[in-house]
């Protein structure tokens, strides 16, 4: 047990009762620190409350900041101006990278800088890749949109100010910069690609409010430093986005990305799981996907047609939980059932298998979140069976009673008793699902359904976290 000691209080574990240990422990406590004006008391959940706490947090800046909410590319950032110079402009001080009271007010992506006798950092290397979030590699006069040279803009140089003015100086040796403002690219089209030798880019907003700034370079290019308004602006470092793991699993409503059908461990980069992360925790989620499309709670996912093995067996979601409690994550989100028979006579078996799962999930994650998502709809909508499938997921929740495991549904009627429509119906599916004419399956979401089903269960999601309960049932 530790103790901490704060201005004359004795601090450490809080909340009703003390074992004859613990208790032991305040009494050597107090009789070290005589004028201690509180105890200690336990909270056995505090911690957890913490990193529920923490979880809020990030989801909030995620609203705030959030780059699945945004164009990903703009031509001009609303009522900012970039413009060249041949110096600083008046009234603003400058900051540069080589006086070493100020490093600690530049973040730097990627890269190794060397200062240089000119007095400026190169940047010798490009290791900033986009598995590390880089989505810059813009090329001029393509219009924004990503190319085979996505990464070619690898290393950044990252600011937050409250100032209305911010000038980069910086060094171009042919390879080009490219400016973001709140993850939006700022400059238009083929802005700063040409010419070589220092110049001077200045940015003016419109407001004084905090922005976080990242100038991106190649290798070779310099920076010397940046200037803002002298006026008593702010400068600072710019805060990654807070990292947080969360892992998926289910069917194919989870599994449709690079590497579908595989029995492993995927990196969700497109499709719904992608949408939910990012839109729910922003840049800094890392999403990884143990769903494998075609199984189930039960379902192997083995196919057989004429006595012919069509598809093979692969794991069941309750074969693969330890592979789920190996990624160690913040949160967990799951979908089961779609592929699993349930009918009236069944629903207890479904119903055991969902606590099955959720009782070896929480025996290797004692204290992450688990969010239940009703079973998909299809194509057919309110389809035979659905209904049925989705009361089995909620009756399990609700047997198993644990208050970390959130239930959320998605089909009639338990959606509509919930406060929220089907998610999928007869008259919606046509907009959201692919379509057989044009070569899709008809029953997994297209590229629009995508959006509107990851938004949708996203913001299912925030709503719970926002919420008191969520703290408190830690």
């Amino acid at each position: 047990m530790t103790l901490q000691y704060f201005e004359g209080e004795v601090r450490g574990l809080r909340g009703p009762g003390l074992t004859s240990g613990q208790a032991a422990d305040v009494a050597s406590a107090v009789a070290l620190i005589p004028d201690a004006q509180a105890a200690i008391v336990w909270m056995a959940g505090e911690p957890n409350r913490h990193k529920r706490r923490r979880i809020q947090n990030i989801v909030r800046r995620a609203m705030a900041w959030n780059p699945d909410e945004r164009p990903t590319y703009i031509q001009s950032y609303p009522g900012t101006t970039v413009s060249e110079s041949g110096s600083v402009q008046p009234g603003m001080i400058g900051y540069g990278m080589n006086v070493p009271q100020f490093t600690n007010l530049f973040t730097v992506f990627g890269g190794t800088p060397v200062l240089t006798g000119s007095g400026f950092y190169v940047f010798k290397e490009n290791n900033f890749g986009q598995a590390e979030g880089n989505l810059s590699g813009y090329v001029a006069g393509s219009g924004g949109q990503l190319v085979s040279s996505d990464n070619a803009l690898g290393w950044g140089i990252g600011i937050a100010t409250d100032s209305k003015r911010v000038q980069f100086s910086t060094f171009d040796y042919g390879s080009g910069f490219r400016l973001f403002v709140d993850d939006q690219v700022v400059e238009p089209a083929g802005r700063m690609y040409g010419g070589v030798g220092g110049r001077y880019e200045l940015l003016t907003f419109p407001d004084r409010r905090w922005r976080n700034i990242i100038l991106r370079g190649q290798g070779g290019n310099g920076f010397y430093g940046v200037a803002i308004d002298n006026d008593g602006s702010s400068l600072g470092a710019y805060r990654p986005p807070d990292e947080i793991v969360v892992a998926f699993d289910g069917d194919s409503f989870f599994d449709r990305i690079e590497g579908a059908g595989t029995d492993a461990i995927k990196i969700a980069d497109t499709m719904v799981p992608h949408r939910i992360a990012r839109r729910l925790f922003g840049g800094g989620v890392k999403a990884r996907v143990n769903a494998v499309g075609g199984t189930g709670l039960f379902n192997d996912g083995r196919v057989v047609v004429d006595g012919v093995e069509i598809l093979p067996p692969r794991t069941t979601a309750i074969q693969r939980v330890d592979r789920l409690i190996a990624l160690n994550p913040d949160v967990v989100i799951a979908d089961f059932l779609y592929n699993d028979y349930v009918d009236a006579s069944t629903e207890p078996t479904a119903r055991a298998g969902y606590i099955q799962w959720m009782q070896a999930v929480r025996a290797g994650l004692p204290d992450v979140p688990i969010f239940i998502i009703g079973p998909w709809a299809g194509a057919g909508g309110q389809f035979d069976g659905i209904t049925i499938k989705e009361a089995a997921a909620r009756n399990a929740v609700v047997q198993l009673g644990d208050p970390s495991i959130f239930f959320i549904p998605q089909n009639s009627p338990l959606a509509e008793q919930a406060g929220y429509l089907p998610w999928m119906t007869t008259a919606n599916a046509p907009f959201y699902i692919e379509d057989t004419a044009t070569g899709g399956d008809g029953v997994h979401p297209n590229a629009l359904g995508t959006i509107y089903l990851g938004d949708r269960s996203a913001d299912q999601i925030r709503n719970i976290i926002l919420s008191d309960a969520f703290v408190e049932a830690a």
